[in-house]
């Protein structure tokens, strides 16, 4: 996990950019939490995302998992354990739970994101799409760290137009709602955990803020 630092005036939030699914960078958010001790915690989800895992941490329920998260975790093995949900995001809301620190998501809100996946997905990218999943599956992805391995993905995950399209609209709005977030408000501290694979696009709107 990397965390980025920003400060503006007597306000601090502190950036962690983990890899989704590894039980270690869970364990390395909760630390980084109970150091910070945020009034604020902003989590790389969408809204609705943030309530329903609130609700999975009080009572625990079977999560569905897509045909390109089971391959992602499958290939993430080689890093050490994995689990889903994701550590990095289960980890922060025992975390706002147990201090009763507001969560706020600020990935791009489901009906939009349904609105766009719509408007995207034809017949024809469809076609892509699956044959997308059958690329991945038989795909040595040689690589030596979980950061390498998660951009690499990444890469490949945005060589079809539609997830590339939907890849930069949850990028748009994670980086743009950070700032907004973290501006306004009396929050002296705050922080937020963004998936890895976004870090390029956070680290130039932090060095803006």
């Amino acid at each position: 996990m990397e965390i980025i630092k920003v400060r503006k005036g007597e306000k601090e939030m502190e950036v962690a950019l983990g890899i989704k699914g590894l039980v270690s960078e869970g364990k390395e958010v909760r630390e980084a939490l109970e150091r910070l001790e945020p009034e604020l915690i902003l989590m790389g989800i969408s809204p609705e995302e943030a309530e329903g895992l609130q609700a999975f941490v009080n009572d625990p329920f079977e999560i569905e998992m897509s045909d390109f998260e089971l391959i992602y975790g499958t290939l993430l093995l080689k890093f050490g354990e994995v689990e889903m949900p994701p550590p990095i995001f289960t980890q922060t809301v025992l975390y706002a739970r147990d201090h009763n620190v507001p969560i706020v998501g600020i990935d791009v809100d489901e009906e939009t994101f349904g609105q766009h996946y719509d408007q995207e997905y034809s017949v024809s990218q469809m076609v892509g799409y699956i044959t997308k999943k059958r690329k991945l599956k038989k795909k040595n992805f040689n690589l030596e760290t979980p950061q390498d391995f998660v951009m690499h993905w990444k890469y490949e995950i945005e060589k079809t137009r539609a997830m590339n399209n939907m890849e930069r609209l949850r990028e748009e709005a994670i980086v743009s709602n950070l700032e907004s977030e973290f501006l306004k408000g009396d929050q002296k501290r705050i922080f937020a955990i963004i998936e890895y694979e976004f870090n390029e696009a956070v680290r130039e709107k932090i060095n803006s803020i």
